[in-house]
């Protein structure tokens, strides 16, 4: 799921919006598989993916959209980790997407 998310945002960001939706649409049918993620990649939660959505939809120029999907994407992270230093990508796309909304 997190490959065909990247694939998503690198889509958008080239400009090929139509291949873009149609990753962000196997995304979203692959996110009703999502169980419990290996100790591996803990990390690959809804939450963490859909922040990756949300950065995909902003590239598409979906404000709207892109910034529901970042909203709750980081509130739906462990109460430790919203503002951790990792986030801080997230968080400026969040408040791009608010302001260009």
């Amino acid at each position: 799921m997190f490959d065909t998310l990247q694939a998503a945002q690198g889509c958008a960001a080239l400009d090929e919006g139509t291949k873009a939706r149609r990753l962000l649409d196997d995304a979203a049918r692959y996110s009703s598989d999502v169980g419990d993620p290996p100790g591996i990649v803990y990390w690959y939660t809804p939450s963490f993916f859909r922040l990756n959505i949300g950065l995909a939809l902003l590239s598409l120029g979906d404000y709207a959209d892109a910034a529901g999907h970042l909203h709750a994407g980081l509130d739906g992270l462990p109460t430790d980790q919203r503002d951790a230093e990792w986030t801080g990508e997230y968080r400026t796309a969040l408040e791009h997407a608010k302001t260009a909304a």
